[in-house]
């Protein structure tokens, strides 16, 4: 896991079997890559919660975003601490 982002909150997967000819034997890798990030997604939660306790007008737009991701990295910091 990354420690800047947090890693893939909803990665894609995907799967990739060989069949060996002859045999029941099947191997099968899986890959998951991409998505967005953790840190995104704490952000878009700390953000919706925000907006939602009616801390937003036009004049607060970009401190919305900078306390949602202010909240986001203490999140990360929790779980990296306790991980």
């Amino acid at each position: 896991m990354s420690t800047e982002n947090g890693g893939s909150a909803f990665p894609e997967v995907s799967t990739h079997v060989d069949y060996h000819d002859g045999s029941d034997f099947r191997f099968a890798n899986v890959y998951s890559y991409g998505g967005m990030s953790l840190h995104q997604w704490y952000a878009g939660l700390a953000m919706q919660g925000l907006l939602a306790a009616g801390e937003y007008s036009a004049a607060t737009a970009g401190w919305v975003a900078q306390e949602a991701d202010a909240i986001a990295t203490a999140m990360l910091t929790q779980v990296g601490d306790k991980s």
